[in-house]
């Protein structure tokens, strides 16, 4: 099976919150609300949206639970059955299953068996009143064998306790615990089931309270780093991730006692589930979605930039286009106007060279001829028909001479000779005009033709 059909969801993990604040049957282990505080800060966290978005039907939650071991195991047993059932029916599985304890814990015989003290737990009875840790492990191989296993165990040991062991009981409770579910094989790659433990403190460390008893040391630093994620861790993150970020805020405390915790993975049948990227990081998860934001802002405005650029463009050819035409334009007026001017520069040079072909005078005296003609015209009609009528009246006085002197006493020659002389004159008076008009058209006509002198 691939790893993405493995991956950790909220939908397909389930988890066991366990421990108690006091222990009315055990006056000697001190009670504290930073055992409530820190229990209620990771429930809170598992169900949070913006967390681990955990659905509530698929928590268990005992803390501080009156009810006994028996009946805590047998409750634990069974809500993973019936949440396996549930999934199954919607063709999903169990993936992941978290075991978080926080309170004291105890030893039991000489064979120092651990034992998660539970609200009930008697310190002098473990064996029938506190919770086996292999008992937990046995339930959860039966009921989670094919998943992911992570305990997060955040236990407190009275002092005696450290005097009684060699290693410290931190480290002959990570020892007990490892045998409980050590798994010989070994694998790679991405597991789909097997075990990790996560403790509070190492062999050399026990775990502590903050100093108000807000929370236990490791807790809070656990919490700090569900909650706000680290920038350079992957998203998800893995409980290696957490155990090496909690150190980190650990050493930072301001109390140099604080513990160092320590992971450990007794079955890696199929690979080391340490490393499955089980936890949402926030602060990476963040940026991850600033850097979206940013990158969908930065899309949005390269196309807008690509529209505005692509409007500019069109803007651009279109003004260049409109340039074109204007200088089309322009060059083809600019060629009528050379072809008008060249026009006009000819028929000048043809009047220019007309003009210097005739005298200087040619065209006013022309233009006086045109005027003075029409008056020699005038002139010669008015002189032919003065002599006409004068001629006339010279005729009528011969008639009228001639026949008051008795015409009719002149012989035949003389009539004649009278009729000649008639005819004579009047053809003279039309000789006479005649003559007198070709002289004035002559006159006119050398006027305007003279040659101009050089």
């Amino acid at each position: 099976m691939n790893a993405a059909a493995l991956s950790p969801t909220a939908s397909t993990s389930l988890a066991i919150v366990l421990g108690t604040s006091a222990w009315p049957n055990s006056p000697s282990l001190q009670a504290s609300e930073a055992f409530m505080h820190a229990a209620h800060g990771f429930r809170n966290y598992l169900l949070d949206p913006g967390g681990f978005g955990l659905p509530e039907a698929n928590l268990l939650d005992l803390f501080d639970s009156p009810s006994s071991v028996s009946d805590q195991l047998e409750q634990l047993g069974s809500f993973l059955q019936q949440r396996s059932k549930r999934l199954n029916a919607t063709h999903q599985k169990v993936r992941d299953v978290l075991i978080y304890f926080v309170g004291h814990g105890g030893f039991a015989g000489t064979s120092h068996d651990f034992y998660l003290m539970l609200h009930r737990a008697n310190a002098s009875s473990l064996r029938a009143t506190g919770l086996s840790i292999d008992a937990l492990a046995e339930v959860l191989r039966e009921q989670a064998r094919q998943a992911r296993r992570y305990l997060l165990l955040d236990c407190c040991f009275a002092a005696a306790a450290f005097r009684s062991f060699m290693g410290g009981p931190d480290q002959t409770a990570i020892e007990k615990t490892l045998d409980a579910f050590a798994v010989q094989a070994k694998s790679s790659g991405f597991p789909g089931r097997g075990t990790v433990l996560l403790c509070s403190s190492d062999q050399k460390s026990p775990s502590l309270l903050l100093p108000d008893e807000s929370s236990t040391m490791f807790s809070h630093a656990l919490l700090d780093v569900l909650k706000n994620g680290d920038l350079h861790r992957s998203h998800p993150m893995s409980l290696r991730d957490l155990k090496e970020l909690s150190e980190d805020r650990l050493v930072a405390l301001p109390e140099k006692n604080a513990p160092r915790p320590g992971l450990y993975s007794p079955d890696q049948s199929e690979g080391d589930v340490a490393d499955v990227p089980l936890f949402p990081n926030v602060r990476a998860e963040e940026e991850q979605r600033r850097q979206t934001e940013k990158e969908k802002r930065r899309q949005v405005e390269e196309q807008a930039r690509g529209i505005e650029e692509e409007r500019v463009r069109k803007a651009k050819e279109k003004e260049q286009r409109r340039r074109v035409e204007e200088e089309r334009r322009h060059q083809k007026e600019k060629v009528e106007e050379e072809k008008r001017q060249s026009i006009e520069v000819d028929s000048s040079k043809a009047i220019l060279v007309s003009q210097l072909a005739q005298p200087a005078n040619a065209a006013p005296l022309s233009k006086m001829a045109e005027n003075a003609e029409p008056e020699a015209r005038r002139l010669a009609k008015v002189t032919f028909w003065v002599m006409f009528i004068g001629y006339i009246a010279l005729v009528a006085f011969y008639a009228i001479f001639i026949t008051g002197a008795g015409l009719m006493s002149l012989n035949s020659s003389s009539l004649l000779f009278f009729g000649a002389l008639l005819l004579l004159g009047v053809f003279g008076s039309f000789l006479g005009a005649y003559r007198t008009f070709r002289k004035q058209n002559k006159k006119k006509h050398d006027s305007v033709h003279r040659p101009l002198d050089n």
